[in-house]
């Protein structure tokens, strides 16, 4: 008796449906701009290297301010032939951020940085 109801409880696990996947509500365009990518993106991920003011060294990337960012080209649409899209899809150990700083960006900061080239830079 005691197996049957181990294996009536086991089955009833494995014929469970799965939770249902939390999924974000995508930005609209309002939503979508420089500071929403400074605070989910930059900030966290990429100012510890490319230098939060203008006290780095003259041959980095600065990300702040916005015009800073844009002066570079890197950020120009489309995003499939942006060079920072490219930075942060490498899988070798030229990636960025680099294997030694971090973890790549998840799928959704990826997106969120292609979604703000193509729709133009928004300030």
């Amino acid at each position: 008796m005691r197996e049957l109801l181990v294996f009536f409880f086991l089955g009833s696990l494995a014929s469970a449906a799965p939770p249902p996947e939390i999924v974000s509500p995508p930005m609209t365009a309002d939503e979508l701009t420089y500071e929403v990518l400074f605070t989910r993106v930059l900030q966290p991920r990429c100012l510890s290297c490319h230098c939060p003011d203008i006290t780095c060294d003259a041959n980095d990337y600065l990300f702040t301010p916005y015009q800073n960012l844009l002066a570079t080209k890197l950020w120009q649409p489309p995003a499939a032939m942006s060079r920072v899209i490219k930075a942060v899809t490498r899988t070798d150990k030229h990636r960025m951020p680099p294997p030694n700083a971090g973890s790549p960006l998840s799928e959704d900061d990826v997106d969120l940085i292609a979604r703000w080239i193509d729709a133009g830079n928004p300030p």
